[in-house]
């Protein structure tokens, strides 16, 4: 991968997202404990439009592939 005319590789990128899901792994401890002690969960059931892959989904023929997702 180019950035500014400089080869980065992909590993850094991949360094990247480590680190940041070990930094933030606390803070997700901690809400997803605080919502499981809840005696209500609430939940958004909104659909939003998703594009798959041609492969997944051979029998849905939308345009650019693309289906709802909540």
């Amino acid at each position: 991968m180019t950035r500014e005319g400089h080869a980065i590789p992909l590993s850094n990128f991949s360094n990247n997202q480590i680190s940041i899901a070990n930094a933030v792994k606390p803070l997700y401890d901690l809400i997803k404990s605080e919502i499981l002690l809840s005696k209500i969960i609430k939940t958004d059931d909104t659909d939003c439009k998703i594009q798959v892959s041609k492969l997944k989904y051979r029998k849905i023929k939308t345009p650019r592939n693309i289906r709802k997702a909540r």
